[in-house]
């Protein structure tokens, strides 16, 4: 399973917590347990 989230930023320097569109998206899946991989690809960024 796969799935794309695009998230906008709105100033250089900024941090955005998507702890609930992922959280919901899992939910929304019915996944019980297992593993999520959350990957930022082409950035500058960090995943914390």
């Amino acid at each position: 399973m796969l799935q794309r989230f695009t998230i906008q930023t709105h100033k250089r320097d900024e941090m955005m917590d998507v702890t609930d569109t992922v959280r919901a998206y899992v939910q929304e899946q019915g996944v019980q347990e297992g593993l999520l991989h959350v990957y930022c690809a082409h950035t500058t960024a960090g995943i914390n």
